[in-house]
């Protein structure tokens, strides 16, 4: 029987030998490669696949969903279990809809993790793991407008005859995809600089007023363009084509303002259905409160306020005090005159 391998990328040393480990101890045939970064990761990937990728979210550089992809677009058959330190609702639901066969939040009980493992292989009874199970139940509210987000991603990518069509969150995440990005470097390294024009767009637009963004870069490479365009000051669009000619671009660009309407309107309605219930006002506590008892007393209280003629007497009389009370330790001009410390006043 081939041994399993497992591929843990884990970058606090300490935890990855319990890890590895607990993976030993299964009695198993396992052969456990452990590396630090994503980038080992893919390096160690050029040395033959993997059954099993366990792997943080919010990996440095390259993201544990990112490394999920590549892994799966050689191996379709690897199973993932991604962990995460950051307690986030957001990124709870990106595992849920990426496919990932469990989740964990550190710290990991390794007991755990070792019977997520069992059941991936089917040594034991194959279930959903709780985390994987309970995002799957809060995600069935969204299930309706993010497919029909996805199906009108896929229109457009076929009616453009696109090689990808994503969308894309201010975050510089894509959230949903048609089609496979040409390079897999887009997604990470050229990221960040098409969401700094996302940004500048958004600016633009704000300064000339505009009620909405209305705004399409086009960025020519040599194998194939790049056309981002703003949905909502949240929401972008990324269409990556072929070379096209100029009369094509134009009327490529006239279909995808009107995608982009459609696609806008189902965001609005998936926030809308997202969008926390607000509280009652009697159950919503007041930041402002104070004590009952320390309000009534200052109702009984003397509160009228001043005349100006009162408060400059008030200030003067106080002014007054300062400077004819002499201060703890300080010595009187006579008393200086007597220690020599000051030149005796001979004018009078």
């Amino acid at each position: 029987m081939t041994p399993k391998r497992v591929l843990l990328v884990e970058d606090q040393k300490e935890s990855a030998e319990v890890f590895r480990a607990g993976l030993e101890s299964l009695k198993r045939d396992f052969q456990v490669v452990v590396v630090s970064s994503a980038e080992d990761a893919l390096k160690a990937l050029e040395n033959g696949n993997f059954d099993l990728l366990i792997a943080d979210v919010l990996l440095p550089g390259i993201s544990g969903l990112e490394l999920m992809v590549r892994f799966r677009r050689i191996n379709p058959e690897t199973k993932v279990i991604l962990v995460s330190g950051v307690h986030d609702n957001e990124i709870r639901k990106q595992v849920a809809r990426s496919g990932a066969e469990a989740f964990f939040f550190k710290p990991v009980e390794l007991a755990d993790l070792l019977d997520a493992v069992e059941r991936l292989f089917g040594w034991a009874e194959s279930l959903l793991p709780p985390e994987i199970s309970a995002l799957k139940g809060e995600l069935a509210a969204e299930e309706k407008p993010v497919k029909q987000i996805a199906d009108q991603l896929s229109e457009l990518r076929f009616n453009l005859q696109a090689l990808s069509v994503g969308l894309i969150n201010e975050r510089g995440q894509i959230l949903a995809r048609a089609g496979a990005l040409p390079d897999p470097e887009i997604e990470t390294s050229l990221m960040p600089h098409l969401m700094s024009a996302f940004f500048a767009a958004g600016r633009i637009a704000a300064f000339t007023k505009s009620p909405y963004p209305d705004d399409l870069q086009v960025f020519r490479g040599k194998e194939y363009f790049l056309h981002l365009s703003s949905i909502s000051p949240s929401y972008a669009l990324l269409l990556v084509t072929k070379p096209l000619a100029p009369a094509r671009m134009a009327a490529q660009a006239e279909a995808l303002q009107k995608s982009i309407g459609r696609i806008a309107q189902e965001l609005n309605r998936l926030e809308k259905a997202t969008k926390p219930v607000p509280v009652s006002p009697k159950s919503e506590s007041k930041v402002g409160d104070t004590d009952p008892h320390l309000e009534s007393l200052l109702e009984k209280a003397e509160t009228k306020p001043m005349s100006r003629i009162q408060t400059d007497k008030y200030w003067k009389d106080k002014e007054k005090e300062l400077h004819s009370a002499p201060r703890l330790g300080a010595l009187t001009y006579e008393q200086a005159v007597q220690l020599g410390l000051a030149p005796e006043d001979k004018s009078y």
